[in-house]
C-alpha cells in the first residue's frame, strides 16, 4: 500500500508546483513636482499630494504615490498648494514610475476671482485662438469705426496675454456680405444690422474654445454705437453666455486665454469653501519620466510578510528586472529611511 501511494503523492506534488503563480512585477510611482508663480516667476514653496494613496510632500521633493503593476499607468488626482498661488487639482492625470513635473501656477494677484466666477462661471469659454482676423463687409462702415474696433481688440491682446499678441490681430475689407454668417476659426465678421441697442455680438466655439464670432453695429454709427465697442468686445471674447460685457474685466479675459494657451481646455476657477481653487483635466506642463521594475518576491505592496513590510519586499531582496523611459531612479533618503524602519 505504501509503495502504491508514493506515485500518487509525487503526482499531486507535481500538479501543485505547476500551478504556482509567477511573481508579479511592480513599479513604484515616485513623484516630484516643481512650480513657478506666473505673477513674478518665483519658485513656489508648497506641497503636492496624490489621490492614489493620499501621500504628500513639499514641492521639489520626492513622494511615493504607491505601487502599480509593470506597464500599467493609473489615473491620479494631483493637488498643488503653495504660497502666493491658487490651489490647483489636476484630475485624471496618468502616473507611472518616477516622474518630475513642472508647471506655471496662477499667481493669486492676477485675476479677480469674484469677477471670474460671476462672469465666466464654471467653464472657461474665453477666446482661445492664437490669431484674429477682423473682416469688415460692405462699404457702409466708417473708417473711424473700423479703427476703433481694431484698437479695442489690440487692447485686449496686451503684453500679459501669452496666447494672442497684438501683432497677430489683422483686419481686411472683405467685400460684399455673402448672405449668411459662417463661423471661421480665428475670424470675427462685422456686418451692419439695425439694432435697437446700437450693437450686438455672437460667438462660436470649436473644441470647447471660443475662437469665432461676429459683431453687428447699428449703421447710424452715433456716439452710442462707439460707446458699446468695449462691452460688446468683452461679451464676444467671453463666450456664448451673453454676459454684461461692461462688467467683464480685461484681466479676467486674459487669464482665460492664458489657460487655453497652455492646453487647459477644461480649466475651471471656482470658490470652494470661500477660497479660490483651480481645476483642470489632466496635466499640461512638462514631465520627465523613468521607471524601475521590481519583482514582488514575498507579498503584495502595502502588506506585511515574514520578510518585511511597506511594499512587501525588503530592500535587499528587490531586484531590477527591467527599465523604461530612461535611467533607473535612485530612491531618496526619506524612502530609504521608511524602508529601514519597517524592516
Amino acid at each position: 500500500m505504501v509503495l502504491l501511494a508514493l506515485p500518487l503523492l509525487a503526482g499531486n506534488w507535481a500538479c501543485s508546483k505547476s500551478t504556482t503563480t509567477p511573481p508579479v512585477e511592480k513599479v513604484e510611482n515616485i513623484q516630484n513636482f516643481t512650480a513657478t508663480n506666473s505673477e513674478n516667476g518665483s519658485t513656489v514653496a508648497g506641497t503636492h499630494q496624490y489621490s492614489t494613496n493620499g501621500a504628500s510632500g513639499a514641492l521639489g521633493s520626492l513622494v511615493s504615490a504607491g505601487f502599480t503593476n509593470q506597464n500599467a499607468p493609473v489615473n491620479c488626482n494631483i493637488t498643488v498648494t503653495g504660497n502666493g498661488i491658487f490651489a490647483r487639482t489636476y484630475t485624471g492625470t496618468s502616473i507611472y514610475g518616477t516622474q518630475t513635473r513642472s508647471d506655471v501656477m496662477s499667481g493669486n494677484g492676477r485675476v479677480d476671482v469674484n469677477n471670474w466666477v460671476s462672469q465666466i462661471g464654471a467653464d472657461n469659454t474665453t477666446w482661445g485662438y492664437s490669431s484674429m482676423v477682423i473682416e469688415f463687409y460692405d462699404n457702409d462702415i466708417p473708417r473711424a469705426f473700423k479703427n476703433a474696433v481694431v484698437a479695442a481688440f489690440k487692447e485686449y491682446a496686451s503684453s500679459e496675454n501669452k496666447l494672442l499678441k497684438a501683432e497677430n490681430i489683422t483686419w481686411v475689407d472683405a467685400g460684399a456680405w455673402p448672405g449668411s454668417y459662417t463661423a471661421k476659426k480665428g475670424v470675427i465678421q462685422i456686418k451692419t444690422s439695425p439694432q435697437a441697442s446700437g450693437m450686438s455680438n455672437h460667438s462660436d466655439q470649436f473644441d470647447g474654445i471660443t475662437c469665432a464670432g461676429n459683431l453687428a453695429p447699428n449703421p447710424d454709427f452715433d456716439s452710442l454705437v462707439y460707446a458699446m465697442i468695449p462691452g460688446e468686445r468683452n461679451d464676444l471674447l467671453q463666450g456664448p453666455s451673453n454676459v454684461d460685457g461692461d462688467s467683464v474685466k480685461l484681466s479676467t479675459l486674459i487669464h482665460g486665454a492664458n489657460m487655453h494657451a497652455e492646453g487647459r481646455k477644461n480649466y475651471r476657477l471656482v470658490l470652494e469653501n470661500g477660497a479660490p481653487k483651480e481645476y483642470q483635466n489632466g496635466f499640461s506642463g512638462n514631465t520627465s519620466q523613468s521607471a524601475t521594475v521590481y519583482s514582488s518576491l514575498q507579498s503584495a505592496p502595502g502588506t506585511t510578510s515574514l520578510f518585511g513590510s511597506d511594499d512587501g519586499t525588503p530592500d535587499d531582496e528587490k531586484m531590477v528586472v527591467g527599465r523604461r523611459y530612461g535611467e533607473t531612479p535612485r530612491m531618496d533618503d526619506k524612502v530609504k529611511e521608511k524602508h529601514a524602519k519597517n524592516r
